[in-house]
């Protein structure tokens, strides 16, 4: 599904839409999120689509996951489990992080599409808001960021990069305001530019649910930093469910995926 509609009215923004479908307590499904233009040969696999420098798809939809584990053993169970070709991996990182880890310089080796997120904080805490938005706009972490980007760009193919993803969930007004989100994700960009990495193609990912539908446009970094807008939409037939998935709770992708692309058109 590619948006190629005029600019929405709640979120101005030129480019197509991609959607992440989060499937609660297994596994992210990324639809409609390109490949570097390299192809990757397989049954089923929409890399055989040529992808342009932005990571735009010629055609078809791309199949992607955040494996339960950073290793190609649990990306392969994953594809055992699809029965076909993963093509796009998602992998989160904190601010202390080695970008591009082992694993993420494998999904690229393998072909596949490789997006990175790096998460305002340090995952060693259990205090999630250790590290705010308005340290990482500030510098304090340009240390760790500069050798992210020198590591994306050594990569040498288009590389999807997220600087924390879901800022609108209601908990990370701990961590700053959406002024502050706004000028840490600007301060990572230009950064990366500075050092080269200039292969990042920016994907702003939201949470995106209806009742955070309205606050979502504080958190826009302006056109000039993002290449893709992206959402992710949950089927809470599975969130917070000891005995299982509840099945009463099913809702289809129509409803669940679309509602932000409707809000954001209207």
């Amino acid at each position: 599904m590619l948006d190629t509609s005029p600019k929405p009215a709640n979120l101005r923004r030129r480019t197509v839409v991609p959607v992440a479908l989060l499937l609660a307590g297994l596994l992210v499904v990324l639809v409609v999120l390109a490949a570097v233009v390299g192809r990757r040969p397989g049954s089923g696999s929409d890399l055989a689509c040529p992808l342009d420098q932005h990571l735009v798809p010629s055609c078809g939809a791309l199949l992607g996951v955040e494996p339960p584990a950073a290793s190609m053993t649990d990306l392969a169970g994953s594809e055992a489990s699809f029965g076909r070709p993963i093509d796009l991996v998602y992998s989160f990182h904190d601010v202390n992080d080695v970008v591009p880890s082992a694993f993420d310089r494998a999904v690229v080796a393998s072909g596949r599409v490789l997006h990175i997120d790096i998460d305002s904080r340090d995952y060693a805490s259990a205090d999630p808001a250790t590290v705010t938005w308005s340290s990482v706009a500030s510098g304090e972490h340009d240390a760790e960021l500069t050798q992210m980007a020198q590591g994306i760009a050594s990569l040498g193919v288009p590389v999807l990069v997220t600087f924390d993803h879901e800022p609108d969930q209601p908990a990370r007004a701990a961590v700053g305001t959406p002024a502050d989100y706004v000028a840490a994700w600007r301060h990572v960009h230009d950064l990366f530019v500075a050092q080269g990495a200039t292969n990042a193609v920016w994907v702003w990912v939201v949470m995106a649910l209806p009742q955070t539908y309205a606050a979502t446009p504080a958190f826009w970094p302006g056109d000039a930093y993002v290449d893709w807008l992206s959402w992710d939409s949950y089927d809470l037939a599975g969130c917070n469910t000891p005995a299982g998935p509840d099945p009463a709770r099913f809702q289809g992708f129509r409803p669940v995926a679309l509602g932000y692309l409707q809000w954001l058109r209207a």
